[in-house]
């Protein structure tokens, strides 16, 4: 029974690190789209990202609201431990694709993870 309590409060000790668990908003280096799209056409968005190799996994790229006029998108990635590794970032790129199932008006603009990354000319 004490070895169980011991193990639980380890993991939770470490989880309260950040070493194991836990979601984190990514590491966006840039983020690409075209510059004029049609209001209905496929809208790809583009966001690279960099990656530490020793414990970030479950890359992901999320729909958090779309309107007329806004896409805006939430990237994550869960906190992992990998064990003794060489520590290292790695470049990776997430898409989404935008149907335009609800037409756009223009501007068009695109937010990553609360941040505006500009705007898409709607034509």
């Amino acid at each position: 029974m004490k070895k169980t309590s011991l193990v639980a409060l380890l993991a939770l000790g470490l989880s309260g690190c950040g070493l194991v668990g836990g979601v984190e908003p990514l590491h966006i280096r840039s983020v690409e789209f075209p510059a004029s799209v049609g209001a209905t056409e496929p809208l790809t968005v583009t966001v690279n990202i960099d990656i530490w190799n020793c414990g970030e996994k479950g890359q992901s790229l999320t729909l958090a609201e779309r309107t007329a006029s806004r896409l805006s998108l939430q990237g994550t990635f869960r906190k992992g431990w990998a064990g003794p590794c060489a520590a290292a970032v790695v470049q990776k790129a997430l898409t989404y694709t935008d149907s335009g199932t609800v037409p756009r008006t223009s501007p068009f603009e695109v937010v990553v993870n609360g941040k505006s990354w500009g705007t898409v000319t709607v034509k």
